[in-house]
C-alpha cells in the first residue's frame, strides 16, 4: 500500500528502516529476500530471533539486581 511505500523511503533514506522492520516482525523475511537477489548474497544468513536483538549494556544488568538479563548470543 501507499502508506508502506512512503515508510520505505522515508525510513530507509533516514536509517531507520531496519528498526521499522524488526517492530513489524517482518525483518527476517525482508532481509532474506534481498540477500538471495544480490550477488553477494548479503543478508541471506539472517537468523531471525538473533540478528534482531542488540546486547544489554552491563551496567544495565548490575544495576537491575538480576532482574534484568542479558539478550541470548551476547
Amino acid at each position: 500500500d501507499d502508506l508502506s511505500k512512503e515508510r520505505v523511503c522515508e525510513l530507509g533514506l533516514e536509517g531507520h528502516r531496519y528498526f521499522d522492520l524488526v517492530r513489524q516482525h517482518r525483518a527476517a523475511k525482508v532481509i532474506k529476500t534481498y540477500g538471495a537477489n544480490r550477488a553477494n548474497r548479503r543478508g541471506l544468513y539472517f537468523r531471525e530471533g538473533v540478528n534482531e536483538l542488540f546486547p544489554i549494556p552491563q551496567t544495565e544488568i548490575d544495576v537491575s539486581n538480576g532482574i534484568v538479563e542479558q539478550n541470548p548470543g551476547y
